[in-house]
C-alpha cells in the first residue's frame, strides 16, 4: 500500500550561490551564479501512488545565463528577473514552493541530479546560537515542529525580526516556509541539521534507519 506523503516531511531548500558553475549539458557554459535545490524529486513528493519508501532525494542546479535558454540547466534571464519570474523576492517565492519541482531522475536529463534512492524524508532544522535558559543551556534547533518566529515557545524570547517565517497552514499538518535574505543578515542560520530517514531496498527494515547530519554555515 502507498503511504500519504502528508505523512511525511519533503522539506526542500533553495538558495542562489555564486562560484564557478559549468553546465552539465555543454561544457562551454559556464556561470558565477546559480539556484541550487535540495530535497525530493518532483516525481517523488507529486504522485501519491509511490511509497514514501520509494522516494528519491534530488540536488538541482540551475544556472544563471543571461540570454541563452536552450540548455537544460541554465536559465537566461538575469539574476533580477529569474528572482522575479519565480515569486517575487527570494523571501516570497512562491511559487518555488508550492508548485513543485520539476526533476525527473527517472529520466536521462536528470539523472544528474540523484543524490539518495529510498529516502522517505528529509528534514530540515536549523540554529541561529540561541540557547535554552539553564540548566539546560542547549541549543536550539527550529523547524517543523518549532518554527523560529516572533511568539516562539516561553523559554525563548520572541523576536519580531524573524519575519522570514511564514505559516501556510493552520491545521495539522502544519507548513511553512523560513527565509533570510541580506536584509536580514543578523539572524541567518549558523547551522543547518539534516535528518534523513532512509529505507533498504529489499524491505527488511519497515520502519527505515535514521540519520543526522550537522552543517555548519561560515558567516
Amino acid at each position: 500500500n502507498s503511504l500519504d506523503p502528508c505523512d511525511f516531511r519533503a522539506d526542500r531548500l533553495y538558495y542562489f550561490s555564486t562560484g564557478d558553475f559549468q553546465s552539465w549539458f555543454n561544457s562551454n557554459i559556464r556561470s558565477n551564479i546559480a539556484r541550487i535545490y535540495f530535497g525530493h524529486d518532483g516525481i517523488s513528493i507529486s504522485n501519491p501512488d509511490i511509497p514514501a519508501s520509494e522516494w528519491y532525494l534530488a540536488r538541482d542546479v540551475q544556472l544563471i545565463t543571461p540570454g541563452i535558454f536552450d540548455i537544460n540547466d541554465c536559465n537566461g534571464l538575469s539574476y533580477a528577473n529569474f528572482k522575479a519570474d519565480v515569486g517575487g523576492t527570494i523571501a516570497d517565492a512562491d511559487s518555488l514552493l508550492n508548485v513543485g519541482i520539476p526533476i525527473d531522475i527517472r529520466s536521462h536529463d536528470d539523472i544528474r541530479s540523484l543524490l539518495c534512492e529510498n529516502v522517505g524524508e528529509m528534514k530540515i532544522e536549523w540554529t541561529d546560537g540561541t540557547k535554552y535558559p539553564d540548566p539546560d543551556n542547549s541549543l536550539a534547533w527550529f523547524g517543523f515542529e518549532m518554527p523560529r518566529k516572533d511568539g516562539a515557545p516561553p523559554d525563548i524570547p520572541p523576536n519580531p525580526d524573524y519575519n522570514g517565517i511564514e505559516v501556510k497552514t493552520t491545521s495539522p499538518p502544519i507548513y511553512y516556509r523560513a527565509s533570510w535574505t541580506p536584509s536580514n543578515r543578523a539572524y541567518w542560520p549558523r547551522a543547518l541539521k539534516f535528518t534523513f530517514t532512509i529505507y533498504d531496498s529489499k524491505g527488511i527494515f519497515d520502519e527505515g534507519k535514521t540519520f543526522t547530519h550537522i552543517v555548519y554555515l561560515r558567516d
